[in-house]
């Protein structure tokens, strides 16, 4: 069976580290990347599609539901 694959999207460095520890206790998940803004989830989508992306709601520049809707 795949390994889900999950990018982990949020700003603060402690939620980032805590859900990376969190996901990577399940033999299910992969984490194929993290992101801390807009920019940089962008950039990882370009590398990989996720089946799933944990989203932070405020975020700088662009906040979660922006971009969704992008």
């Amino acid at each position: 069976m795949d390994k889900i694959r999950v990018i982990i999207v949020d700003d603060h460095p402690l939620v980032l580290e805590g859900l990376r520890i969190i996901l990577s206790g399940h033999k299910d998940i992969l984490i194929s990347g993290e992101a801390r803004n807009a920019e940089e989830l962008f950039a990882l989508l370009q590398l990989s599609v996720p089946e799933i992306i944990l989203l932070d709601l405020t975020l700088p520049t662009l906040s979660g539901i922006e971009i969704t809707r992008l």
